[in-house]
């Protein structure tokens, strides 16, 4: 009987300890996920209205593989800007480009602002002095030139010109061809965005048509 109740406590003492081992790994496992939370990159994300329902997709995958995404809105005064973020992802192209003329661009323009004085540690993808030269493609064309340039790269920008009122373009055929390009040409307005005309492209197949 002594034997057996021997063994009995001893089997007793193995269950507590490894009743005690999976309590200890349990709560390794809650401070490992803890870990993994507080590991989440908080990131802000700025899309127009228009435009924000194609990044749902991209925001539920990003939520799930270690990104916190954090919408922000430049519209409204009464909403909060949030802090606390390690970068921004935005789209504020249009409203850079309109705010000159539009009351509203302006305003959001101003709370972008506002939000990067409140995360200064926010890595801005991409930052404005970068985004500033592609607005318009004249700027474009000369800025991608002068890194060719520097650079030394092995391609070029294609020929191109500036008609920038409308005695330049009745004279439009023979400053092409002074600059020795020929048709097809490819036209679009110097604004790259902000505007609808923005994206309209026309293109001239034969000389005369230029003007």
């Amino acid at each position: 009987s002594l034997e057996n109740g021997s063994a009995g406590c001893g089997g007793s003492n193995r269950e507590k300890d490894r009743g005690a081992k999976v309590a200890r790994e349990t709560r390794d496992e809650g401070n490992d996920a803890s870990k993994e939370v507080s590991k989440k990159v908080r990131c802000g994300l700025y899309m127009a209205a228009k435009k924000r329902p194609k990044f749902q997709t991209f925001v539920e995958t990003a939520n799930i593989t270690g990104l916190e995404m954090v919408d922000i809105n430049l519209d409204d005064d009464g909403e909060e800007l949030p802090g606390g973020l390690q970068a921004i992802l935005h789209k504020m192209t249009d409203d850079i480009a309109t705010a000159s003329i539009d009351a509203k661009a302006k305003h959001r323009v101003d709370r972008f602002d506002l939000c990067l004085k409140a995360n200064p540690q926010a890595v801005v993808i991409d930052p404005l002095p970068n985004v500033v030269p592609l607005l318009k493609r004249g700027d474009m064309m000369n800025a991608m030139q002068h890194v060719i340039d520097v650079e030394k790269l092995p391609f070029k920008v294609p020929k191109w010109i500036m008609i920038s009122d409308k005695q330049a373009l009745d004279s439009a055929d023979s400053d092409l061809q002074s600059h020795g390009m020929k048709p097809p040409y490819i036209c679009k307005c110097d604004e790259a965005c902000g505007v609808a005309k923005a994206h309209d492209m026309v293109v001239v197949s034969r000389g005369q048509d230029a003007g």
